[in-house]
């Protein structure tokens, strides 16, 4: 798990306290300067940032590489096609510079074979495999993708 260290425990123990619980540690985004973007991260940008969240009925972002990132969202009512370019952009000032973004627009976001959706997934290339392209324009609801 990834969390957040608090202050000292009142009782005078000197074991850690936790401020706040981030996530998973696989459920992160490296970037390549090394910063780690935790779901909790990722849904303030959308919600805060992007203005956007309220739009949106599911949503998961997935480093598919070193320096790439898809975010994938389940539109809901209200949903506009401008917010495809606030989000890539929204996502895109989180991860920083040199990380390309891009937004799937699809009807589902699937459960893993676990049963849960994890707000972030990492693609870890196997050995020996190159790691996926910065450029992948896979969309499996056959709608348009924006770029990044």
């Amino acid at each position: 798990d990834w969390a957040i260290g608090g202050a000292s425990c009142p009782c005078g123990r000197g074991f850690p306290t936790l401020a706040a619980i981030e996530g998973r540690s696989g459920e992160m985004i490296e970037t390549p300067e090394g910063r780690a973007i935790t779901p909790a991260m990722l849904t303030n940008q959308l919600a805060f940032e992007c203005e956007v969240v309220g739009f949106l009925s599911e949503y998961q972002a997935e480093q598919t590489g070193p320096d790439a990132v898809t975010l994938r969202v389940v539109p809901a009512p209200g949903f506009r096609t401008w917010m495809v370019e606030a989000l890539r952009e929204g996502l895109g000032r989180l991860v920083g510079p040199g990380v390309a973004v891009s937004v799937e627009i699809v009807d589902r976001i699937p459960w893993e074979p676990s049963g849960k959706r994890p707000i972030i997934k990492t693609r870890k290339p196997s050995a020996g495999s190159p790691a996926p392209s910065a450029d992948r324009t896979g969309n499996s609801s056959g709608r348009p993708v924006a770029p990044g």
